[in-house]
C-alpha cells in the first residue's frame, strides 16, 4: 500500500555498490534542507551477509524498484547494465511519488553532494513545471575544451539528468508519463549506435514539447568536470564555498576515481579547491 507524502520530496536511484555515495548525498541534503523528505530507490537486492541496519538511517524511506509494479519487471530490468537500470526507473518513481501526494519531486544522482541551501529551487518551482541544469551555461573558446565539452554534449545530451525537479501539476504529470514511456522502451547507453544515452538525449526535447521548462543557469548548480573550464571554485575563510561568485549548491562527482579524473585535472588546473572538495 502506497504511503502519503506532501511538500517537497527528493529521491535518488542506486545499487548497493553505490550505497556509500547515496548516503553522502542524503546526509548533505539533510543538512541543507532539513524539511525536505528524502527517499532512496534500490534497483538490486542486498548482497549476501549484508546486515548494516543503519545503512539507510539518512533516508526517510527506501523502497525496492520492484515495488513500482512495472510490467514484467525482472526480465525487463535484466536487459540493462547497472547505470541504465538506475536510470530506467527514475520516471516511474517520480510518478509513484506524485500519486502519493508530493507537490514537487526532485531527483539527484547518488554521486552528488550538497554544499549550500537549495531553497531558491522552491521559488523556481512556484511557476516552472520542470527545472533542468545544462552541462554548460557559457561557451568555450579553447579548441580542446570545445571538443571535450560542447562536442560531447551534442553526443550525450545538452542537460545533465543527474538532477531534475518537477512540479506535480498537469504539465509535470504529462512530462513524467512521457518520460516513463521512453525509459520503459529504451534507456540504454548507445550514443554511437542509436544516438541514445540513457535519458539525457530525450530531455533535449523538453523546451520544445512542454510549457514552463526552466533552465537553471546559476554556476553554483550541478558543478562537475564538464563545466570546470569556466567555473572557479573558492573556499572563503568562513567555510562557504563559491562557484564563480555564487554559492556552490551541489557538486556532481560523476564517475570520479576513473577516466573523469583526467577531465577534472585538466580543467581544474591550479584551482586546488576543486581537489579539496
Amino acid at each position: 500500500m502506497e504511503q502519503s507524502v506532501s511538500g517537497i520530496v527528493c529521491f535518488t536511484s542506486f545499487s548497493y555498490a553505490y550505497l556509500p555515495r547515496a548516503r553522502v548525498l542524503a546526509q548533505t541534503l539533510r543538512q541543507a534542507q532539513p524539511d525536505w523528505r528524502i527517499w532512496g530507490l534500490l534497483v538490486d537486492k542486498s548482497p549476501p551477509g549484508f546486515t548494516d541496519l543503519d545503512a539507510f538511517v539518512d533516508f526517510d524511506s527506501v523502497i525496492d524498484a520492484e515495488e513500482l509494479t512495472l510490467p514484467r519487471f525482472r526480465p525487463w530490468i535484466f536487459k540493462h547494465n547497472v547505470v541504465e537500470a538506475c536510470t530506467a526507473v527514475k520516471a516511474a518513481m517520480m510518478q509513484y511519488l506524485f500519486r502519493m501526494g508530493a507537490e514537487k519531486v526532485i531527483y539527484f544522482d547518488p554521486d552528488i553532494a550538497v554544499f549550500h541551501s537549495l531553497a531558491p529551487l522552491e521559488e523556481t518551482l512556484g511557476t516552472a513545471a520542470i527545472v533542468l541544469t545544462p552541462h554548460q551555461t557559457a561557451p568555450d573558446t579553447d579548441p580542446a575544451a570545445l571538443r571535450d565539452n560542447e562536442m560531447t554534449a551534442l553526443r550525450f545530451g545538452i542537460c545533465n539528468l543527474g538532477f531534475i525537479a518537477v512540479r506535480n501539476d498537469e504539465v509535470g504529470q504529462e512530462f513524467a508519463e512521457w518520460w516513463a514511456g521512453l525509459l520503459r522502451e529504451a534507456c540504454y547507453e548507445e550514443p554511437t549506435a542509436t544516438g541514445r544515452f540513457t535519458d539525457q538525449r530525450y530531455c533535449d526535447l523538453l523546451p520544445a514539447l512542454f510549457d514552463r521548462v526552466a533552465i537553471e543557469r546559476d554556476p553554483g548548480w550541478n558543478v562537475a568536470r564538464w563545466n570546470l573550464s569556466w567555473r572557479q571554485i573558492r573556499v572563503l575563510p568562513s567555510g562557504a564555498i563559491l562557484a564563480n561568485d555564487s554559492p556552490l549548491r551541489f557538486y556532481h562527482f560523476s564517475k570520479s576515481g576513473g577516466a573523469s579524473d583526467v577531465m577534472t585535472d585538466r580543467y581544474a588546473g591550479d584551482n586546488y579547491e576543486v581537489l579539496e572538495i
